[in-house]
């Protein structure tokens, strides 16, 4: 199976988002770094709130329609119709939304984060097309823009949060921007016209549903700490969060190119592939995670996060939660497979509702920890229901169509 995969494409485009993965992190680790050591602790805690929020707003409120190229770009075929117009409606959504959101909060630096809106666009659709080197530059682009423009704020002596939300925002806009002026082309010529927009919809909407149940899940606990405790409490819990997220980055680098291995050798009906490879990456995962707990105190220090210290227990139990949850989010894509993104949408918000319900009975009572045990409750009861509708089924299915 190693030789393979050695001598497929598929060790060529890995390596491909490998490398441009592992210097986006790079990046992106000085930028957490400065912005941690940077920002006092009830502006991080408000930074990672806001944050937060509008990473759920800029999927949600365009019906998740950015996921649909990498189901519909297969073989590099999709519906013209479709794809051409699609960066320009979501462009004249992001600026309604970035001037509407600006005057209701009276804030045009925060609302400003809608703008990753069009970042996602453009990722996703060179990711479907497996223009890795494209997407790479424009991941190392947005990086690169954001780091200048932080060294130049926080030299001048500012550190208002809200305008450094208002950097991340616009750099989001400017890579964007020039990407388009330079780009050769936007979009593909595409050939199959069986995809219409009901298709597309039906595929996206109940992903842009499920993620704000998994936004629930994963988020809602920041929300009732800023509800019952104060700011300074939220910043020492969302931390947390924030070098969880950091170490996210790194297991991305599978999680992106992994829906497109499965998908194409679940056409050819290669699940032993799939098993494997998977196999090979959970493991890789678990040793990470363990790891990761062991020296927990080394990478706050590394993060710029010295100052929260006495609070690294409340990282070693989302941790476990998130291992728990990629694990899961992995098997799930059998189900992006068959098209069958209801099954997620179940399970977030079975796990959503555990969530809302344990920390509105249980957080004011406790504290952080409470908010922290609550996650992984959740994210036990989230791989439970993943293998409920997933592994039984996925073996029968392949193992129908290999007799076939």
């Amino acid at each position: 199976m190693l030789k393979k995969f050695q001598s497929s494409t598929h060790l060529k485009n890995f390596k491909n988002f490998i490398g441009g993965g592992v210097l986006f992190l790079a990046l992106n680790y000085v930028v957490n770094f400065i912005i941690n050591t940077k920002l006092t602790k009830d502006q991080l805690g408000l930074f990672s709130y806001y944050q937060n929020i509008f990473a759920l707003i800029s999927s949600v409120l365009i019906l998740g329609m950015h996921h649909g190229y990498l189901r519909f770009n297969e073989n590099l075929n999709s519906l013209p119709h479709l794809s051409k117009h699609l960066g320009k409606y979501l462009l004249g959504v992001t600026l309604a939304l970035y001037l509407a959101i600006g005057v209701v909060l009276n804030d045009f630096y925060t609302s400003s984060l809608i703008f990753l809106v069009l970042f996602n666009e453009r990722t996703y659709f060179y990711r479907s097309v497996k223009n890795i080197r494209t997407m790479n530059l424009y991941k190392v682009g947005y990086a690169l823009i954001l780091l200048a423009s932080l060294l130049l704020f926080f030299q001048v002596g500012d550190n208002d949060y809200k305008k450094v939300l208002g950097l991340i925002g616009f750099s989001y806009a400017l890579v964007y921007i020039v990407n388009g002026t330079f780009s050769r082309s936007s979009h593909l010529g595409f050939k199959d016209r069986t995809i219409t927009l009901k298709d597309w919809l039906k595929y996206s909407v109940p992903i842009a549903l499920t993620e704000i149940l998994s936004w629930t899940l994963q988020y809602s606990d920041q929300v009732f700490i800023k509800l019952f405790f104060t700011e300074v409490d939220l910043s020492n819990y969302s931390i947390a969060g924030r070098v969880l997220r950091l170490i996210k980055a790194f297991t991305s680098l599978f999680l992106l190119y992994y829906p497109l291995l499965y998908f194409e050798e679940a056409r050819k009906s290669n699940f032993a592939t799939i098993r494997k490879f998977r196999a090979s990456f959970i493991t890789i995962l678990l040793i990470m995670t363990l790891s990761l707990i062991g020296f927990k105190d080394y990478i706050y220090i590394l993060l710029g996060a010295r100052k929260y210290l006495e609070y690294t227990g409340v990282f070693t139990i989302l941790i476990v939660g998130e291992f728990l949850r990629i694990s899961s989010s992995i098997y799930l894509t059998y189900r992006t497979y068959l098209k069958q993104t209801f099954y997620m949408t179940i399970i977030a918000f079975s796990t959503a509702v555990c969530s809302v319900g344990l920390n509105s009975l249980l957080l004011k009572q406790g504290d952080i920890y409470t908010a922290a045990y609550v996650q992984l409750t959740c994210s036990i009861l989230y791989l439970l229901l993943t293998f409920l509708f997933v592994f039984k089924q996925e073996r029968a299915y392949f193992t129908t169509k290999k007799n076939e």
